[in-house]
């Protein structure tokens, strides 16, 4: 294996255990359970960048953390749209990073829902990927 391939394998390896740590995934039928809807409107939230999904040992799922109360997280889909397209690593990364600023993750912000927290997390996900002084 040469190194290139050492990284990747390592990453994957991480990606997987941050799966476990933020609480897993569900899959297409448990959203549409969750959600009280069918699963072709559960892959057209997916569809419209409402929900994040990904494929993950051959199935699309959906992280557990994007729920709450039966529902998807406030602002979600808001926040998706800002941030545009990224590879699911990426956006586990910014919806599950402590930020100074907040004081706790965009997901905790968004779930607490104080209008100068949503504020900054709208910030940040238009700062996100995009090299910016703070």
């Amino acid at each position: 294996m040469n190194k290139k391939e050492k990284i990747k394998a390592r990453g994957k390896i991480r990606f997987e255990e941050l799966i476990t740590e933020s609480g897993g995934t569900y899959s297409i039928d448990k959203v549409a359970e969750i959600l009280s809807i069918t699963k072709d409107e559960v892959l057209q939230y997916y569809n419209n960048r409402k929900l994040l999904a990904f494929e993950y040992r051959g199935e699309l799922v959906y992280p557990t953390w994007q729920f709450n109360n039966g529902d998807v997280i406030p602002y979600f889909g808001e926040i998706m749209s800002i941030l545009g397209i990224h590879p699911p690593v990426c956006l586990f990364r910014f919806f599950l990073t402590y930020d100074s600023d907040l004081k706790l993750t965009p997901v905790e912000a968004m779930i607490k829902g104080d209008p100068k927290e949503i504020h900054i997390v709208r910030i940040l996900a238009q700062q996100f990927n995009n090299q910016v002084a703070r």
